[in-house]
């Protein structure tokens, strides 16, 4: 069975939850920007900009307040 397509999100980093400093692994909170024209609203989150998104991975020397661009999969 094939990987499903990497989606990508760009928002302001609004909260670091965990941060492990050996491997930078993060839980954070993201609040979406609203989508463009010319995007593809399946592939945007529920309640875009209105709602925090809980994101995890490495995340090396983020900062809140910050805009960040990630890709990844959703999960549930």
């Amino acid at each position: 069975m094939a990987a499903p397509s990497p989606n990508s999100l760009t928002g302001v980093l609004e909260r670091i939850i965990f941060f492990n400093e050996e491997n930078h692994y993060s839980i954070a909170e993201l609040r979406p920007e609203t989508a463009k024209a010319d995007e593809d609203p399946a592939s945007a989150p529920p309640a875009e900009g209105k709602s925090l998104v809980t994101i995890v991975g490495p995340l090396p020397g983020v900062q809140c307040g910050e805009t960040l661009q990630l890709t990844g999969e959703w999960t549930k």
